[in-house]
């Protein structure tokens, strides 16, 4: 790892006595930012802070998703990889590989563009990750020995559809120190042997075909994840139940079927534990949008329906995404079990319920004022 410039000691310094950060990580960030906000969100607190054999966050793979997710020690979940445990892995593959801490963290941020961009289609998206990860390998085994291993053809059927068919693949390849030509074919070259800069693509084409297999394997990014069987069968073994991974948690004691949506992957609270409990600050309900015509059971939330019904919008973390489904089909709104209540009518802290008037139509007015301001 390169030594701080002069001109980032006094970050360095501040990390250290004002934030606690270990100075190994100091370093590290200090060479990727330029300020303090910047730094804090890769650094855990030291409450948080736990030895290398208990980490704060733990890594999973969701049998049913297709997909990595986290779990913290505080009970927070998410798809997204935690900063606290990117800075950690930068830092070991900057070591292993000889690459820059800066080198590791870019090629790192690339294959999570890679997963995140596609994980929405995992059937396609899994099939290309492997197939990148044995032509990487390939590179890698033979110390860049073998001709043919050296050139990655765009017009080669499998790539063009496998491939280079993923948004972001191209840019992995790119980062794991091929060229691509100039020339108008698209093709990807890695530099021969004794060529400037080959010591240095190798280095980064053997980071990236680690990371790649790992992530084949159902590995992760830690290199340490954990299967997760969470479907139906797994969870229950009770056939077509809406057993899953939220059934029985808080929130969800009183719901016997919990579904999912099919966007975003959020559970959808049909408000039982609200209505059965008579707790005023239990979750509220949401509708749930059922679609009518597909064969599977295709379901959205309320969020991912107000951006299926505008032209453009965004779902999970901020990121956007377009809900690729057939407009022409129709959608049976299923009200939440709460609407029997109405929120609005003459509440109070001894009366939280309020009096109920017309439930139905209350929830769907407040509904309403929430996708129109009005």
């Amino acid at each position: 790892m390169p030594l701080p410039a002069p001109d980032v000691h006094a970050l360095v310094q501040e990390l250290q006595e004002k934030h606690g950060c270990p100075a190994d990580q100091a370093r590290a960030l200090a060479c990727m930012f330029h300020s303090v906000p910047e730094c804090l969100p890769f650094i855990e607190k030291p409450s948080d802070r736990r030895n290398a054999f208990s980490p704060t966050w733990k890594e999973y793979f969701s049998k049913k998703y297709q997909r990595y997710y986290y779990h913290g020690e505080h009970g927070q979940n998410g798809w997204d990889y935690p900063q606290q445990l990117q800075l950690q892995d930068w830092m070991l593959d900057s070591e292993m590989y000889g690459l820059n801490i800066v080198a590791a963290a870019t090629i790192c941020r690339r294959m999570q563009e890679l997963l995140y961009d596609s994980w929405a289609a995992p059937g396609p998206l899994w099939k290309g990750v492997a197939l990148l990860a044995r032509l990487m390998c390939n590179v890698v085994a033979c110390s860049n020995g073998i001709d043919k291993y050296r050139c990655i053809k765009a017009s080669n059927q499998k790539v063009k559809e496998d491939i280079l068919s993923l948004p972001g693949a191209s840019c992995v390849i790119v980062e794991a120190g091929f060229v691509q030509t100039g020339d108008g074919s698209g093709d990807f070259l890695f530099p021969s042997p004794g060529a400037a800069g080959e010591q240095e693509a190798l280095k980064r084409a053997s980071l990236v075909a680690a990371k790649l297999q790992q992530l084949v394997d159902k590995r992760g990014f830690t290199g340490m994840a954990t299967e997760v069987d969470d479907t139906d069968a797994g969870l229950s073994g009770h056939g077509n139940t809406k057993r899953n991974k939220w059934t029985g948690k808080p929130g969800f004691m009183y719901q016997q079927d919990v579904y999912e949506c099919s966007v975003c992957a959020s559970p959808i609270n049909d408000g039982s534990e609200r209505l059965f409990t008579r707790k005023w600050d239990a979750p509220h309900g949401q509708f749930r949008y059922h679609c009518q015509q597909c064969e599977g059971d295709f379901n959205l939330c309320e969020a991912c329906w107000d951006v299926f019904q505008a032209t453009t919008g965004t779902v999970s973390n901020s990121r956007p995404m377009e809900i690729n489904h057939d407009p022409t089909h129709t959608f049976q709104a299923i009200h939440p079990r709460t609407v029997r209540h109405n929120f609005h009518g003459q509440e109070s802290a001894s009366n939280p319920w309020g009096v109920s008037s017309n439930p139905i139509s209350s929830r769907a007015r407040e509904r309403l004022r929430e996708r129109t301001g009005l």
